[in-house]
């Protein structure tokens, strides 16, 4: 298929560009491309939503919560674009990581004359757990205790519940916050730092895709088709479409892991609407590997039920015996010796069926799973960070992750999602600003919009906390969105207990530091 580029949720809409090149495209029979310029992207293209947001958290002295109060304007610009998911996700997001007895969320999308806001990576989760994680630091501080205790003492488990929204399945949250304060040596580092360094955490939840039907589809959510061959190949058929996120390999490693064969025997063809089955949502919400990676489960299981009865056949086998198929052959469980190839089994079924081909299908969509999603993600991060006094300007030192994820399907993929989040988050906690006036964008290139290169990226050490979602293909749950959450306040963090000065507002340039340590 060809290749459509990163996106962060940049296609999630259909904008007027997009609908004017598919009718011109159709009224002249030739292919049409729109290219917008930078600054013409910067003016009508989407953002992350502003927001002012009101939190009041209520604490016992020993620590424990007792009820939480979450107010939020959501500037949307001048159009509706993804505004209300955004308002319903933040409350969400407000409510997840710590058990909170009582909660109460108000949220209104405001219009403004301004580019409108849509979705973008987190969706919501950055902004309220912003808020939520330094409000954490502000309350640990005040009550004399330390931010990891504070957290540990008040942090989600399996089977704890967001009231009336979800039950939190599989949960290594309280195993995320003991590893960071491993790793980075925390309580020593944090009583010890010399002037003008600091170490900050920030912690994040996320969720893997969404049980809502916003498009109101008849579909299922999505749905793939297995196709077997006799030289012991398999193709697989899926909606779900890579964007740069790695789903192709994942979903490939998923089946033939099902199937026991190798990568390099499955070909796969993904968002074709002429050949793939019709149903998928989309890539958004990091909903891919857990719902397709379902979906082909199922499938492969569909599969593998047609062989088996060919295998047992042919060796007359009794029905209690358990049929695994690993290494590219199908074979007894307790008579590994006693193996026929997958390539084999296929023929023998094609056979039996007068030559109809070896086709399974599968289909995935979360039903009974609360009002959001099936599985959630949790981690922590904690950032060392040097500020220099005289001109506010912060390095970053070095960056310490342990997050829980399920069981990581592919593990260099999920490292390379980690540095992604790092690198946005980077930028959206230092740099990353953009500036309006009188409804006109100011910051039109990147010279003005500053994004960080490779260079700014800060060394850095992450690791898997394993768990197993049960709702999950083989254990795995969300790894794209979620971690881009904590670096913003794990970063305000550290430069907090650098300067004293503890940033509400993002980005944290060199000038807000200057002026929150009274130095301009």
């Amino acid at each position: 298929k060809p290749t459509v580029g990163g996106r962060l949720h940049g296609k999630m809409e259909l904008r007027p560009w997009e609908s004017c090149a598919a009718f011109i495209s159709r009224r002249l029979g030739r292919p049409v491309k729109f290219t917008l310029t930078r600054e013409e992207e910067f003016a009508a293209g989407r953002r992350r939503h502003p927001m002012r947001i009101h939190s009041k958290v209520g604490f016992r002295k020993d620590g424990m919560i007792l009820g939480k109060e979450f107010i939020v304007h959501l500037d949307g610009g001048a159009y509706n674009s993804m505004g209300p998911t955004a308002c319903f996700l933040c409350g969400n997001f407000g409510a997840m990581l710590y058990n909170y007895p009582n909660y109460r969320y108000y949220g209104a999308h405001v219009y403004t004359n301004k580019p409108p806001a849509g979705a973008m990576r987190g969706f919501g989760a950055p902004q309220a757990l912003f808020v939520a994680e330094t409000q954490m630091n502000m309350a640990a501080e005040k009550l004399g205790i330390d931010p990891i205790d504070i957290r540990y003492m008040n942090a989600m488990v399996s089977g704890d519940e967001i009231p009336g929204v979800a039950t939190i399945s599989s949960c290594g949250f309280k195993e995320s916050l003991l590893k960071v304060a491993e790793m980075t040596d925390w309580k020593k580092k944090r009583e010890n730092m010399k002037p003008g360094s600091g170490i900050g955490i920030g912690c994040y939840s996320f969720i893997s895709g969404g049980v809502f039907n916003w498009f109101n589809t008849r579909y299922n959510f999505t749905r793939a088709e297995v196709r077997a061959f006799e030289d012991g190949t398999v193709h697989l058929m899926t909606m779900a479409s890579d964007i740069g996120q790695g789903c192709d390999m994942v979903l490939r490693q998923i089946l033939a892991e099902e199937l026991g064969l190798q990568v390099s025997d499955i070909r796969l063809t993904a968002a074709d609407t002429a050949v793939t089955p019709q149903a998928d949502l989309g890539t958004w919400g990091s909903r891919v590997t857990l719902m397709a990676g379902n979906a082909i489960r199922k499938a492969a299981q569909e599969i593998k039920e047609e062989l088996f009865k060919m295998v047992s056949l042919k060796f007359d086998l009794n029905v209690i015996h358990d049929l695994r198929c690993g290494n590219g052959n199908i074979y007894p469980a307790n008579r590994p010796d006693r193996s026929v190839s997958f390539g084999d089994a296929v023929k023998m079924a094609q056979r039996a069926n007068r030559g109809e081909p070896i086709i399974g299908y599968g289909s995935y969509t979360p039903r009974n799973k609360g009002l959001v999603t099936p599985a959630f993600s949790f981690g922590a991060q904690v950032a060392e960070c040097e500020v220099d006094r005289e001109t506010g300007a912060i390095e970053v030192k070095f960056m310490t992750t342990a997050h829980d994820c399920g069981t990581p399907i592919n593990p260099m993929a999920v490292e390379g999602q980690l540095e992604g989040s790092v690198h946005m988050g980077l930028g959206y906690a230092l740099s990353e600003q953009f500036i309006m006036k009188e409804g006109k964008t100011l910051t039109t290139t990147f010279l003005d919009y500053k994004i960080p290169c490779a260079e700014d990226m800060p060394p850095g050490v992450s690791v898997h906390v394993d768990t197993y979602e049960p709702d999950g293909p083989f254990g795995a749950k969300e790894a794209g969105e979620g971690l881009v959450s904590p670096t913003a306040p794990a970063i305000a963090d550290a430069v907090y207990n650098a300067t004293g000065f503890r940033c509400k507002n993002l980005p944290l340039t060199p000038q807000r530091v200057l002026e929150g340590m009274n130095k301009i």
